[in-house]
């Protein structure tokens, strides 16, 4: 599935807590807006959408878990983004979702 983003995914992700607004949107990334259900080993299964942080290609993963919590989403990249971005602990940062 991430051969649609057409990059390698870095191992592991980059998991964000997303603002009140944010989360609303969220809600309003559907499966047919996404690009697939991704079903990679090592990744839980969870629709898939293109996107960008920074000018950095990424992909933003939201799990299909039962309980995940709708003001949370996991981004993956070829490259680690929080050591990429300095990124640490309660930072903000704007991810721009393609559809």
């Amino acid at each position: 599935m991430f051969d649609k983003l057409n990059f390698t995914p870095f191992l592991g992700t980059l998991n964000l807590r997303l603002e009140e607004h944010s989360t609303k949107q969220r809600l309003l990334l559907t499966k047919d807006s996404a690009l697939g259900v991704c079903t990679s080993k090592g990744y839980c299964k969870g629709l898939l959408f293109k996107a960008a942080i920074a000018g950095i290609t990424c992909g933003v993963v939201l799990p299909l878990v039962e309980g995940y919590p709708d003001d949370e989403l996991e981004v993956v990249a070829e490259l680690n983004l929080r050591q990429q971005l300095g990124l640490h602990d309660d930072d903000s940062v704007e991810v721009n979702v393609f559809f």
